[in-house]
């Protein structure tokens, strides 16, 4: 994909089929961790270990996600400023760049870090932003001239700076540090329990950090090293540049990104629980999580000149329902948008009213409805790639090997949300799909997944059955399993009441939003610009504190 062609979109009826989604703060910096992907992919793909290397250097230093710069005040700021005050300076050309203070700055202190304001670039191309960090091939049009004079909000006179715009302009989210960093960001407080649902992978893997693990060993052409007492894993260093590629572009997008979906919806509903009890902004930091978990859902490519372009979840679940026939307004159609996708966006819309009306346990509800819909596509992907494996071993070598590779990161996405209800059948589908394995069996893996499907908040006619686009039909075997039941009759009890809150609190939302706009209006008068996290972290490492937020 040609770099010009990637935009950065905003979610809305014209260009999605789901509920109405308008963000309540910058996104973008969340939305462009993609762009990192992309670049990595597009370096990758020219098959050689300097351009895997460079690819390496994207992964752990950034390109495009969260620019900022680090600059030297003359002299020190005069006076106290805090973060998320605007900033503004010129480039090398003379063009006005705006900016936040990315962190508090004392006075006398001299080395300022100003966040761009990419969102201001949303209409432009996404590559056209000041895109340094790692990137092979950076782009300094949009960076600040490297001596100048920046405004600061609240000081009167300029201040005179100087940086090197090629060492000091750098990234504060990279794909590398959304894993490094799980095992303090994955959890409420440093003695806290990991959040539910990434605890799932920790106890499985015994790595917090297994994300890293996997991508580093398919970067380098080794072997994932996991720690006594985990399970999982995987062997890279027999395979070829193309298959490494694909096993680290799928754990990038589905191990590294796809845990923040839900990390940020849990923390919409600790800080706004916790904003509630002390009486003080309780829906500001709460809709900035939502929506920085939609942000990480989908990207910064979903529909790019009107195509869905985007390599993160919300496109894998697109592109699974065309295979699997569930997409559509009722999940029985192979064209359009996945059903789960818009179930999904049914929850974000009502977390994100639920935020704004102080209605804390509704955000949380919606965080567990999420959290077993986004299951949905990645057991689609994963019985594709045992099909094909089951199918293609001992024909092609090379398209045998693109699979494996495939096939074991897709499985290891699944494995811990198995082994969390079964540990044998986690085994089984590990046994199958991991590098290595003498041979797959489709119908082994396809089983063991559905024995666990009530365990994993998902039901047959979620996931649906395996077609052949050239019959039309379910591939032998493929066909979609059956309900139980008493399952069934479960979900006919609970799902019409959903659906009807939900349709109510649409139908309200218009009127009750206009009529909170006032409220809102005057409490952010008296808050601070949104100071996310801050409170509720006990980290001293400011960096790590701020990067999720």
């Amino acid at each position: 994909m040609a770099e010009n062609d990637r935009q950065l979109f905003s979610l809305s009826q014209e260009t999605l089929e789901v509920p109405l989604y308008e963000p309540t703060f910058n996104w973008a910096n969340a939305m462009t961790i993609d762009l990192d992907i992309a670049k990595m992919s597009e370096l990758m793909a020219k098959g050689t270990f300097d351009d895997f290397m460079k690819a390496k250097q994207v992964y752990e230093f950034g390109a495009f996600a969260w620019p900022y710069a680090e600059m030297q005040i003359d002299g020190g700021s005069p006076v106290e400023v805090k973060k998320g005050t605007p900033v503004t300076g010129y480039t090398m050309l003379n063009d006005p760049v705006h900016g936040y203070v990315l962190e508090h700055v004392k006075p006398r202190q001299g080395k300022f870090k100003i966040e761009y304001d990419i969102d201001s670039l949303s209409k432009q191309s996404a590559t056209s932003q000041c895109s340094v960090g790692g990137n092979p091939n950076p782009n300094f049009r949009n960076c600040f001239t490297e001596k100048g004079a920046i405004r600061v909000d609240g000081i009167k006179e300029p201040l005179h700076y100087e940086y090197n715009k090629e060492v000091d302009n750098r990234n504060f989210r990279t794909i590398q540090r959304l894993s490094t960093l799980a095992g303090s960001k994955m959890k409420m407080c440093a003695n806290c329990q990991y959040f539910h649902d990434f605890k799932k992978a920790n106890d499985y893997f015994q790595l917090p950090s297994y994300a890293d693990a996997w991508i580093t060993a398919a970067l380098t052409g080794t072997a994932v090293e996991i720690p006594e007492g985990g399970r999982g894993g995987a062997d890279f260093s027999t395979f070829s540049f193309s298959s490494r590629a694909h096993a680290v572009e799928y754990a990038a997008s589905y191990m590294a990104v796809t845990q923040f979906v839900l990390r940020e919806m849990e923390e919409a509903f600790y800080t706004c629980q916790a904003d509630c009890d002390n009486g003080t902004k309780c829906f500001e930091t709460a809709l900035h999580h939502v929506d920085t978990a939609v942000a990480f859902y989908t990207g910064s490519l979903v529909h790019t000149k009107g195509e869905d372009k985007g390599i993160l979840l919300y496109s894998l679940a697109n592109r699974m329902c065309t295979k699997f026939k569930t997409c559509g307004k009722n999940g029985n159609s192979n064209y359009g948008t996945s059903v789960v996708n818009k179930q999904i966006f049914e929850e974000f819309h009502k977390s994100q009213q639920a935020a704004l009306h102080d209605q804390c346990p509704t955000v949380r509800q919606a965080k567990e409805a999420i959290a077993h819909k986004i299951n949905v596509p990645l057991i689609q992907a994963t019985l594709e790639a045992a099909y094909k494996r089951d199918s293609i071993t001992g024909k092609d070598s090379s398209q045998e090997e693109e699979e494996e590779a495939i096939g074991a990161t897709l499985a290891a996405t699944v494995e811990p949300l198995v082994a969390a209800c079964n540990q044998a059948d986690s085994q089984l589908i590990h046994d199958n799909l991991k590098t290595g394995a003498d041979s797959t069996s489709f119908l082994d893996v396809k089983r063991a997944l559905e024995r666990n499907y009530k365990c994993m908040g998902v039901t047959c006619e979620m996931i649906g059955a395996l077609h052949n686009s050239r019959t039309g039909k379910p591939y032998p075997g493929a066909e979609a399993c059956v309900t139980p039941s008493e399952m069934k009759e479960k979900l006919k009890t609970h799902l019409p009441w959903a659906s009807i809150t939900f349709v109510l609190l649409v139908i309200f939302s218009w009127w009750s939003y206009k009529k909170m706009q006032a409220k809102w209006n005057e409490r952010k008068r008296r808050l601070k610009r949104i100071d996310e996290m801050n409170d509720l972290s006990d980290s001293d490492d400011e960096d790590e504190h701020m990067i999720f937020t």
